[in-house]
């Protein structure tokens, strides 16, 4: 640089001087331009490794699932190399009732976890509108009832009933068949939901370990935001009707006592609520793909819009204007009678489960009567219902009722195997319709949702 301002001062007024300038400027801007595509060139190609790496761990999940398809397994933690040598770490674990995949590979100094969702396709159970395991009796259809598709009922096939002075005045558009004869009742194994249920009550119980952070109050519990750690609340937490709070992705939030919904709460993406009582939502409860558990009493209620499963060891109850989202779960495993209602699964006022309702517990013969799935009148379930005890169907069914037993009472007599003023269509379900894992027909897995994070 020096020597250019020698030349510029020997050289003053010449044309030299105007050429060098241009050099200098021209070299600088081709400097310039070259740092420019080198960086982008770094980009590129970081951007490159983490595709390759991404693709490596979607290999990783493919080549699990393939490995694990109809047998079951509830936890696996492994590594294996795929065809271009690329190391990757993968553990499976339940997420509800359905796996939760964790596939992690390097690219550079990187790492990047592949977290996956995933569910079963439905099963051939769910090609009917009505299948019913009581082979005592037949099925007595009355009223207004129409239902659409196949249907598979005790010996006597289907009766159309006139009741109480009226004929029946339905429609049924579909074959009957035999059960026992034609088509088992499906069996449910409850394993997963079970492991994913008792792993959360021993997280309950460990509080104290140094991987959960405890609070006392509110304020500080939802300022944490962090993601993908377990924090504890030891009390009772209330949203309150003024108040719009939000639960961070991928986090598990534990409270020693109940979860009270008066304003809005927000969950993020694959996060699990547990509650060692209730779970109670009178206002709003939104968000996708999460995890609301409570050991007693699940309650859902108020504007509530959410995709996400819905456990208990007691009671569900999903009712108001409330909204789940395909392919939201409710599942419950209740096998003690408190006493009070019946309903281990209520769907009532204009609620609308879009999803799968499950209650896979086969009670005694003493005891099945205290234990029932109801959808009252106005209340909409799109998918499938599948449950070893009764259902009281009053609204409707946009899928498949798969039931031990019907009931339907109006004073002052009790009907077995009755429908009454009811509508089930199996061709309105969802599209390629997902349940969750378990059921007896050969498995076929379906991807619901994933989640990429660097390490």
């Amino acid at each position: 640089m020096q020597l250019i301002i020698n030349i510029a001062d020997e050289e003053e007024g010449s044309a030299l001087i105007t050429v060098l300038i241009i050099t200098v400027i021209i070299s600088v801007l081709i400097l310039g331009i070259l740092g420019t595509v080198y960086v982008q060139t770094s980009f590129i190609q970081r951007d490159i490794n983490k595709t390759k790496a991404l693709y490596t761990a979607e290999e990783g999940v493919f080549r699990l699932l393939d490995n694990v398809a109809n047998r079951k397994i509830t936890k696996i933690d492994t590594t294996i190399y795929t065809q271009g040598n690329s190391r990757v770490e993968l553990t499976l674990e339940p997420f509800g009732g359905i796996y939760n995949i964790h596939s992690k590979t390097s690219y550079g100094a990187k790492k990047l976890n592949l977290n996956v969702i995933v569910g079963e396709k439905a099963t051939k159970v769910f090609n009917n509108a009505l299948v019913i395991g009581d082979t005592t009796s037949a099925l007595n259809v009355t009223g207004s009832t129409t239902i659409k598709g196949d249907i598979v009922s005790g010996k006597g096939g289907i009766q159309k009933s006139s009741f109480k002075g009226f004929p029946f005045s339905g429609k049924i558009e579909g074959k009957s068949f035999e059960i026992g004869k034609d088509f088992n009742f499906p069996e449910f194994d409850t394993r997963l939901f079970e492991e994913f249920i008792k792993d959360m009550d021993e997280l309950l119980q460990k509080r104290n370990q140094p991987s959960i952070k405890v609070f006392s109050r509110k304020k500080d519990l939802f300022s944490w935001t962090s993601t993908g750690d377990s924090v504890f609340f030891d009390k009772n937490l209330t949203v309150e009707a003024n108040e719009k709070l939000s639960i961070p992705a991928n986090r598990t939030l534990l409270i020693d006592g109940n979860l009270i919904v008066n304003g809005e709460l927000k969950v993020g993406e694959f996060s699990k609520i547990i509650s060692n009582d209730s779970v109670l939502v009178s206002g709003k409860i939104e968000g996708s793909d999460f995890i609301t558990y409570a050991e007693n009493l699940v309650e859902i209620g108020g504007n509530s819009v959410a995709k996400g499963q819905f456990l208990s060891s007691g009671r569900i109850t999903v009712k108001d204007n409330t909204y789940l989202q395909y392919p939201s779960v409710i599942y419950t495993s209740s096998e003690y009678f408190d006493g009070n209602e019946p309903e281990v699964i209520l769907i009532s006022d204009q609620a609308k489960v879009d999803g799968t309702l499950l209650y896979p517990i086969e009670n005694s013969s003493f005891t099945r009567d205290l234990f029932r799935v109801k959808i009252e009148e106005g209340a909409i379930v799109k998918g499938g219902v599948y449950t070893l005890s009764q259902t009281e169907l009053k609204g409707k069914i946009q899928g498949t009722l798969a039931t031990n037993q019907l009931y339907f009472y109006e004073s002052p007599t009790t009907y077995i195997n009755w429908l009454k003023d009811v509508s089930i269509d199996v061709e309105a379900r969802p599209e390629n319709y997902i349940v969750p894992i378990g059921f007896s027909d050969t498995t076929r897995y379906a991807i619901l949702n994933w989640l990429v994070e660097e390490l």
